[in-house]
């Protein structure tokens, strides 16, 4: 592997990664689509990769910002599915409710 970018948000200019050869991108969010495609079978955590792309990827990264980019071929690619923020606030409230049963 040349070198790994890591994206869970942001906004990106353009369409297109000028990556280099063997290089891998991850996508971290909670909805993927690859060349138009709904990725539908994601377990939360486990990472679904894809080599030789030259795919189109879109979706909704972690922090809830769409995104839409193509990653040549000759990268590698992945997607992570990541629970919604609101999965977690909920998951922490009925933490905290069974906590303050327990006392």
């Amino acid at each position: 592997m040349e070198s790994e970018l890591n994206i869970h948000g942001g906004s990106f200019e353009g369409q297109f990664l000028a990556l280099r050869d063997m290089a891998e991108v991850n996508f971290f969010g909670t909805k993927f689509f690859v060349n138009g495609v709904e990725q539908t079978r994601l377990v939360i955590g486990q990472r679904r990769t894809f080599k030789d792309n030259h795919y189109d990827f879109s979706g909704i990264l972690s922090d809830g910002s769409a995104f839409n980019l193509h990653v040549p071929s000759l990268a590698y690619a992945s997607i992570t599915l990541v629970p919604e923020p609101s999965c977690i606030t909920l998951l922490t409230f009925a933490m905290l409710c069974l906590r303050r049963r327990r006392r």
